[in-house]
């Protein structure tokens, strides 16, 4: 798809959504993440889609797939510049900038039953 049809594309869901906000409320498809052991984790999608993480074996693990790391780390090509404007975006736009800003403390609990 080229860049002037993504453009026109968000620009409908933009003008859309300012019209009926209700229409981007909806529950999004679950994902499940499995520990598969080691330093391993594949995460699925209800469509089939999978994606296997995993460390280098210098790190523990088997080198089976890409590093959780890799995922989140932008192309180096990327202007530095270009990147501040993006992370200035997304936090003028993001509905949850506050709580990445100021996380409030969360307790997980996990209880085992035999059975």
């Amino acid at each position: 798809m080229a860049t002037e049809d993504i453009r026109a594309a968000l620009r409908r869901v933009e003008t859309l959504l300012q019209q009926r906000p209700e229409a981007g409320l909806h529950d999004d498809a679950p994902a499940t993440a499995r520990w598969t052991g080691g330093v391993s984790t594949l995460a699925s999608h209800v469509d089939g889609l999978q994606l296997r993480t995993d460390l280098a074996p210098a790190l523990g693990g088997a080198g089976a797939g890409v590093t959780p790391g890799w995922l989140v780390r932008a192309g180096r090509d990327v202007p530095a510049q270009r990147l501040r404007e993006l992370v200035q975006r997304s936090q003028e736009l993001s509905p949850v900038s506050c709580a990445l800003e100021a996380p409030l403390p969360v307790r997980v609990d996990i209880a085992v039953e035999d059975r």
